[in-house]
C-alpha cells in the first residue's frame, strides 16, 4: 500500500472524506494535514506509516502533540515563504 500524498482524497474510518493539503516528514515521522471535503470544514492532523505492508493512519488527538504538529506545519510554511520572496 502506498502512503498518502498531497492532493489525494482519503476516507477515514468515520466514513468522511478528507483532502490531503500538506505532508511533511519530521525526524522519520510523516504528518498529514487533512481538510474535510464537506461542510462544516474539519481539519485532522494525522501520522502515517507503513506497517507490514499496510498503511496505518493515526489521528492526532493529544493536545500537546497537535500543537507540536501544527507548529511543524507553520514552520514549514514560513520557510517556503522565505525562500520564494524576492527583494527589489
Amino acid at each position: 500500500m502506498n502512503k498518502i500524498t498531497i492532493n489525494e482524497i482519503v476516507t477515514l474510518d468515520n466514513g468522511k472524506e478528507f483532502y490531503c493539503f500538506q505532508v511533511l516528514n519530521h525526524e522519520g515521522t510523516e504528518y498529514l494535514y487533512l481538510i474535510s471535503t464537506t461542510t462544516p470544514i474539519e481539519v485532522r492532523l494525522v501520522k502515517q506509516q507503513i506497517i507490514d505492508g499496510s498503511l496505518r493512519m493515526d489521528i492526532i488527538d493529544d493536545k500537546e502533540e497537535k500543537l507540536f504538529a501544527l507548529k511543524l506545519f507553520q514552520d514549514e510554511h514560513k520557510a517556503k515563504q522565505n525562500t520564494t520572496q524576492t527583494s527589489y
